[in-house]
Formats: structure tokens, C-alpha cells, sequence
């Protein structure tokens, strides 16, 4: 997955592979030339078989993706953290009866979030419908599968240091996965 995501970047295609129908469909996706760069990875070789040892022993694949959101985009995410209104940071709190979790307030995150769920009607809006399905073309899997938006904001002086709260059930949620090609 990862080699087919940075061998088809748009930034990072050659000349001869950026045909006129690739524009097109880029320009109709409203998709950016973002590129994606490699900054660690199994191996050099091509690997086509799963053998658990040897990938537990190789280093992690770790890319990141540069420019793949506009100005507007981002600044459409801004506004709509404004909108869906953002509030201080919290971490997993306890499980309640219901088997929901509540929230506590960690003096581990002093940032603010504004969370872009179907739940609020933010999901739904133009922008994250946009960049969900971007992500989904680029990866291969459903965006059904994939997390809602955490917009964060940060004031001088605020942080969001690492943390390892997650909601337990989660863990076991299934997953589909599409191969249709992009």
C-alpha cells in the first residue's frame, strides 16, 4: 500500500505520467498535487509476502503527505471548528452504564477541539466530505472506515503532549476494505 501511495502522488509522478487525463481528473476531485515523502521504510526491496517475524523486526514505514489540502480547504476546516465550536481538549474518561465513555479534562492537552462528526452535521458539509473521500481514494479503504475530524486549535502557549487514552471496544471494531482501484 504504502509504495503504490508514493509511487502515485501527484507531486511525485514524472512528467510522462502526469497526462492530460490525470489533470482532469485531478482538476474535477479538486485534488492538490500533493506529494508524499518516505522518511522511514521495511525495506528498499518491493515485499509482496507477510512473514510477521521479519516485519516486526524492520523499521516502520513513516511518510508524510505535504500540500495535500488546499488553502481553502484548511481554512474551510478552520471556520467550520468555529462553527461546530471548539472546546478544551479532554482524554477518555470512564465507561458509563449506557457503555458510552465520559471525558475528563488532563492537564496533558491544554489545547481545544471542535470534533467534525455526522453527529453535529459537520462530516456532512462540502469540505470533510471532500478530504474523507481523498484519503479513502488514496488508501484504498472505505471512508466509512476512517475517524471523524479533530480540528484543534492552539493558543500561545498551549499543548497537546503524547497521550495513550483510546475507547477499549474500539480496538475489536470491524473494518471492510475495498481494493477498487483509483
Amino acid at each position: 500500500m504504502f509504495e503504490r501511495i508514493v509511487a502515485t502522488a501527484p507531486g511525485n509522478t514524472t512528467a510522462d505520467k502526469y497526462t492530460p487525463e490525470v489533470k482532469k481528473s485531478m482538476a474535477e476531485l479538486k485534488t492538490p498535487p500533493y506529494t508524499v515523502t518516505v522518511h522511514s521504510r521495511p525495506s528498499e526491496e518491493s515485499a509482496t509476502d507477510v512473514d510477521l517475524v521479519l516485519d516486526k523486526s524492520m523499521p516502520p514505514w513513516v511518510v508524510t503527505f505535504d500540500d495535500f489540502m488546499t488553502d481553502e480547504e484548511c481554512e474551510a476546516m478552520i471556520q467550520l471548528g468555529h462553527k461546530y465550536e471548539y472546546k478544551r481538549s479532554e482524554d477518555v474518561g470512564a465507561e458509563k452504564a449506557d457503555g458510552t465513555f465520559g471525558s475528563v479534562q488532563s492537564s496533558r492537552r491544554t489545547s481545544e477541539n471542535a470534533w467534525c462528526s455526522s453527529h453535529g452535521g459537520c462530516r456532512d458539509e462540502e469540505i470533510p466530505q471532500r478530504i474523507h473521500k481523498r484519503i479513502a481514494d488514496v488508501l484504498q479503504i472505505p471512508a466509512e472506515n476512517s475517524e471523524d475530524f479533530q480540528i484543534l486549535r492552539y493558543e500561545q502557549n498551549q499543548f497537546y503532549k503524547t497521550h495513550h487514552d483510546y475507547i477499549p471496544h474500539q480496538k475489536d471494531r470491524h473494518v471492510s476494505f475495498s481494493r477498487t482501484l483509483v
